[in-house]
């Protein structure tokens, strides 16, 4: 089985200059899954790396549904329907969340006393722009 990211890739890669353009149209002014994603994310993205990575942080586990749905609107219905048999076929592993114990161990806060120095620079800095 693949990881979804790995299938996104796949088929990004498919993808002409052109169609990676329409996709970045698609994903920034349709709301997909109730989402658009800012086009200062997506305006230089040409790379099916990184807009597997976009798509992966702005949809999560919705990110193969979405890609599916811009698929077929740029319109690819080959890669939307290699995507969908695959979907369908249950060869992707979707996302679940932290698989690792690195990953789920809780995220270190700073304490107020090893912040303070940088909110009293933030409050200057606040008020002489004002």
């Amino acid at each position: 089985m693949a990881d979804t990211h790995e299938l996104i890739v796949d088929v990004l890669r498919d993808l002409t200059k052109e169609n990676l353009r329409i996709l970045r149209s698609i994903l920034n002014n349709k709301a997909l899954c109730g989402k658009t994603i800012p086009t200062s994310q997506l305006e230089n993205v040409n790379d099916p790396y990184e807009m597997a990575e976009i798509l992966k942080s702005y949809y999560s586990t919705d990110a193969t549904e979405v890609l599916l749905k811009a698929l077929e609107d740029i319109p690819r219905k080959d890669l939307a329907k290699r995507l969908h048999d695959k979907i369908k076929a249950g060869k992707v592993n979707e996302y679940e969340g932290p698989n690792d114990e690195t990953d789920s161990q809780p995220v270190k806060r700073a304490k107020y006393d090893e912040l303070e120095p940088y909110l009293d620079l933030y409050s200057f800095w606040k008020r002489s722009i004002n």
